[in-house]
């Protein structure tokens, strides 16, 4: 329903709604570094890592949630801003790498990668050394700074807890067994761990599976579950298509972007519930139903306003009526 929703809007609404979307994600970085400042104590969250998790209290944002608004701020500002912005690129940036969100800075480097192949087919060398300039960056940190960027990524994890990304993959086989065809109704997988007895008491506790699909299977079910996987998955392939048949902007940025849904969803459950990243979602699926050829709609012509001609003189004596 939400889906067929958004869809009645036309290209150049889901693209304004987007672009007022992102500056909004922009603003409540800004509200969550500030916030972060004031009170360190709930703004910052210790880790293993040689930098702490910058996290959001007010509203309440996890680190992983940082980076993913991060990353669609980001990409707002490489492929919709008439101009560069240095320093906002570099506020994101650093939102970016003190959320330590690993799927968030694999998807920027895509961000970034598309960027480079569309200023070399554009022929704006400005935009390809700019992003060439920011890759090669990131090289040199890793390679002069070896240890730490290590530690950055890695969270200062330990390999066993690398392995199994944070525990996650032992939620996913524990569910995976009481996966029905019907479910148990939506949103409710985390909680049936909780109730969960026996031998498997080891995982009550817990507070969500950090997968939409495995969620929403164990949820929805598989006949529930289905339809949801396979509308995200027809659509990152209707936008790879399209991507390579009519190459442009906003193709290459959302085929990104869908991925970085996708890759997001694999370790939350935010897609599997109503939520900004959800909204989102939609918002994207609705502007790729009215995509053109080129990409870039315009909006309707103005229908020219009716000349209205002053009659003369002899005009308005000759429409009065005879005496």
């Amino acid at each position: 329903l939400m889906w067929v929703s958004f869809s009645c809007y036309d290209a150049n609404s889901t693209r304004r709604e987007f672009i007022a979307m992102t500056r909004l994600i922009e603003v409540l970085l800004w509200v969550t570094v500030v916030l972060a400042i004031i009170n360190p104590g709930l703004g910052l969250r210790r880790s293993a890592s040689v930098i702490p998790w910058l996290q959001g209290y007010f509203p309440i944002l996890n680190p992983n949630a940082v980076g993913f608004l991060s990353v669609a701020a980001f990409a707002r500002l490489l492929f919709f801003s008439a101009k560069a912005k240095p320093l906002r690129l570099a506020f994101i940036t650093g939102t970016l790498i003190c959320s330590q969100s690993r799927t968030s800075y694999a998807v920027t480097l895509l961000v970034l990668a598309v960027f480079i192949i569309d200023g070399l087919r554009s022929r704006q060398t400005i935009r390809a050394v700019f992003a060439l300039s920011a890759m090669a960056g990131v090289l040199f940190l890793l390679l002069g700074h070896h240890d730490a960027m290590v530690h950055i990524i890695t969270r200062g994890q330990s390999e066993e807890s690398m392995d199994t990304l944070s525990g996650r993959t032992d939620y996913w086989e524990f569910a995976l067994r009481y996966v029905s065809w019907l479910g148990n109704g939506i949103a409710t997988g985390s909680r049936s761990l909780i109730f969960v007895t026996g031998q498997d008491t080891f995982m009550r506790g817990s507070v969500n599976l950090h997968n939409s699909y495995i969620e929403a299977l164990m949820g929805a079910g598989i006949i529930g579950a289905a339809p949801y996987i396979a509308l995200i998955g027809f659509n990152i392939i209707r936008q790879g298509y399209r991507a390579i048949a009519h190459p442009s902007i906003s193709q290459g940025l959302f085929l990104v972007m869908a991925i970085a849904f996708a890759a997001r969803s694999m370790t939350s459950v935010v897609l599997a519930v109503f939520s900004y990243d959800m909204l989102m979602l939609m918002i994207f699926f609705a502007w790729l139903s009215h995509v053109c050829t080129d990409d870039n709609a315009t909006p309707p012509a103005k229908r020219p306003k009716p000349v209205v001609y002053k009659k003369t003189l002899y005009e308005q004596k000759s429409l009065q009526a005879p005496p």
